[in-house]
């Protein structure tokens, strides 16, 4: 999924809400998580989100696998239902 958003995000999850700030373009997106395992979950963006990206099909839904986590961070893939493209990245978390 490589465009022009491409580039450093913050991310903020609070219960099944995950806000993504993509410093690159300037953009806030609201996403509702869904964990289906430890391992695995869905970002589907909110309403508002969708309108940001019109590549976003109404029914986007974004997987992400945790392929290995760290002391403060994990490797992730992640894919999507609307593109064929997968890229690992890896997450930070970051101490209030």
């Amino acid at each position: 999924m490589p465009s022009d958003t491409d580039g450093d995000y913050v991310i903020i999850r609070r219960g099944n809400r995950q806000i993504e700030f993509m410093e690159k373009i300037g953009v806030q997106a609201v996403f509702i998580v869904n964990w289906k395992s430890d391992s695995i979950y869905t970002l589907r963006p909110a309403k508002n989100s969708v309108r940001l990206f019109p590549r976003f099909p109404k029914n986007a839904l974004i997987t992400v696998r945790i392929l290995h986590a760290k002391e403060h961070s994990y490797i992730q893939l992640t894919s999507s239902n609307f593109d064929e493209y997968k890229y690992t990245s890896e997450i930070f978390k970051v101490e209030d």
